[in-house]
């Protein structure tokens, strides 16, 4: 149970799951088959009552709960999953691997409130959602130790029943799932004996993504952007010197912007920036393995986090910061490890 000011939750759930696989390799093209189902039934139950306080003067000095018949939720909701997916992987070529494969999602929730319809909250339904999730890819070995790939993912999630049945009843309800394609190049690899690197570019066009809009009069609620694209370029680069000592540094620069979010006559955020979304991340690490330390390491460790819109009509911004930590261990026995 969670209390906030106003209101007092209780979330209960159970879940069953099963995932089953099935292998079979082939020594033809170096070939392999998986095929498999995903199970998942999830019963949950949902109540939040309201709360009355009484003051005295500036204090709270006590709280009483509302009427049930006050209550903001009080619904139970059986989230149901079938996905059975197929994948094949060969080797035409001795250098190259190709993978295809699809998902097939079959969820569904039933829901069902125990308090009067409102605008806040829905009447009990059932939703059902059926989708076709590809996907493909290509790895090639360029030399021994470097390799690049390509790939092709089409992703695909429901909304959670928080998004569907907690919020403004006329858009909660019908939210949609999203959908994503998303292309990603890059390498991978190591030379020299010492040095590691990894690149990736990707590009990423969502559809109905699931975001939060605030309006003017402090109501928020969760809705589906018609378009967002994001897109961006990941490095990373590792050496190791000498014997215990380490470096190793990783960057992700990015664009996430509304392609396509219009949320009234006079609220388009089309072409915007997606808040709370940086630009840049960036991470770098100096590890020293010394043996006075028994096994132990020492390690001071840079975090930048770039600046980033604040809101959906980018007029305020957070100007990022950057983090240092330093840490050490030492280990006492096979048993016992100090650290700072």
């Amino acid at each position: 149970g969670t209390r906030y000011f106003g209101y007092d939750s209780t979330t209960e759930f159970y879940s069953l799951g099963l995932l089953t696989k099935y292998r079979h390799d082939f020594s033809l093209l170096r070939s392999r088959f998986i095929t498999g189902i995903d199970l998942d039934y999830t019963s949950g139950q949902y109540l939040e009552k309201r709360i009355k306080v009484t003051k005295n003067g500036d204090k709270y000095v006590s709280y009483a709960y509302a009427e049930n018949t006050d209550n903001n939720y009080d619904y139970d909701a059986v989230f149901t999953g079938i996905s059975p997916y197929v994948q094949l992987e060969s080797s035409p070529l001795e250098k190259l691997r190709l993978t295809a494969g699809a998902r097939y999602d079959n969820l569904s929730y039933d829901y069902d409130t125990k308090l009067s319809p409102n605008t806040n909250r829905p009447a009990s339904t059932r939703l059902d959602f059926n989708h076709l999730s590809p996907k493909a890819g290509l790895t090639y070995d360029i030399t021994k130790d470097i390799s690049g790939f390509i790939s092709y993912n089409h992703g695909f999630r429901v909304p959670s029943s928080g998004d569907l049945f907690r919020g403004t009843a006329s858009t909660a309800i019908n939210l949609k799932p999203i959908k994503a394609d998303s292309y990603e190049l890059g390498t991978r690899g190591k030379f020299a004996g010492i040095f590691t690197f990894n690149t990736a570019v990707y590009y990423m066009l969502k559809k109905d993504d699931i975001v939060s809009f605030s309006s003017s009069t402090g109501v928020s609620e969760r809705l589906n952007a018609g378009k967002t694209e994001h897109k961006g370029i990941e490095l990373g680069f590792g050496v190791k010197p000498i014997n215990r000592v380490e470096f190793n540094t990783s960057l992700s620069y990015a664009s996430h912007r509304y392609k396509s979010y219009k949320v009234s006559n006079t609220a388009d955020f089309s072409g915007k920036e997606i808040p709370q979304a940086p630009r840049t991340i960036a991470n770098t690490r100096l590890d020293y393995k010394p043996a006075l330390l028994n096994g132990g390491l020492a390690e001071i460790e840079w975090v930048r986090l770039g600046k980033y819109w604040l809101n959906d009509a980018n007029t305020e911004t957070y100007k990022g910061h950057d983090l240092f930590n330093a840490r050490a261990s030492y280990s006492i026995s096979k048993q016992w490890e100090i650290y700072v």
